[in-house]
């Protein structure tokens, strides 16, 4: 799924365009997911590092009642393919 998402990124740089006032903007793929709805695992990838980490949604208590987390890219697990 990684290879095929890849189709899709948008590097740094490659669109450019003029945005709302004149400004420069540039599109960029910041970062790609994907969500695995019956193994409860969600991975992400982020433009800075091709390394694909997961976050396993069956081990956050989601009844605490705190309703956002913020989850450092240090503390995922690195999916080993």
């Amino acid at each position: 799924m990684l290879h095929i998402m890849n189709n899709f990124d948008i590097p740094d740089g490659i669109v450019r365009g003029v945005g709302v006032g004149g400004r420069p903007q540039c599109d960029t793929t910041t970062w790609t997911s994907i969500a695995s709805l019956t193994e409860r695992r969600y991975v992400v990838r982020t433009q800075g590092g091709p390394l694909p980490y997961v976050v396993d949604l069956g081990q956050i208590d989601f009844d605490s009642g705190v309703r956002q987390r913020d989850v450092p890219l240090d503390g995922f697990v690195p999916l080993e393919v």
